[in-house]
């Protein structure tokens, strides 16, 4: 679980970069010289998938041994609840990249691959993309997509978060040391 969350937070980091490069295209309005520019930041998104090998270990072992109830449910509904939640962001995601980004991609913009193999996307016609509110209409759209699966993540963070102290809270009062002792050793 905390592998889970320093992965989410390290993907919610570039999440941020990819709003910050949707926020900076909104004022192609005011500054048209943005579409100069390659503007491939703004067609990323967020991945991650859920470490989920302890969990099955233990119901390999057996969750039920372990002699808190509470305890093997919180265990239980933080992995079942990030799997779908997981699950939706991936469905919404594909959805909008198949439907709205690829389309929106095709028609207004092209790939120029420079000699080190990395690759710069451009505006097909810069004029007649800053004219049309297409670029608007995208962008507003991708931020509205990357909001609700940004939404999705803190469930995830906030679940581990209280799945961890509720374990933290079962080692110590069963005597055990602090899982983050015995993980640095």
């Amino acid at each position: 679980m905390r592998n889970d969350t320093s992965d989410i937070n390290n993907q919610i980091k570039r999440y941020n970069r990819i709003i910050r490069n949707i926020d900076y295209c909104f004022d192609y309005a005011t500054n048209q010289a943005i579409l100069d520019q390659p503007i491939g930041g703004i067609f990323g998104g967020i991945y991650f998938n859920l470490n989920s090998t302890s969990f099955e270990t233990l119901q390999n072992k057996g969750l039920h041994s372990l002699s808190k109830s509470e305890l093997r449910r919180t265990i239980s509904e933080y992995y079942n609840n990030s799997n779908w939640l997981l699950d939706m962001v991936k469905m919404e995601s594909e959805y909008f990249y198949s439907q709205y980004q690829v389309p929106f991609q095709k028609k207004h913009f092209r790939y120029i691959f420079s000699d080190n193999n990395t690759r710069d996307i451009y505006p097909k016609d810069k004029e007649s993309l800053a004219k049309s509110k297409d670029l608007e209409i995208f962008l507003g759209f991708k931020k509205d997509n990357l909001l609700e699966e940004y939404g999705y993540f803190n469930f995830i963070i906030e679940d581990a978060e209280a799945a961890m102290k509720s374990i933290q809270n079962y080692l110590d009062t069963t005597g055990y040391e602090n899982v983050e002792h015995q993980s640095s050793e």
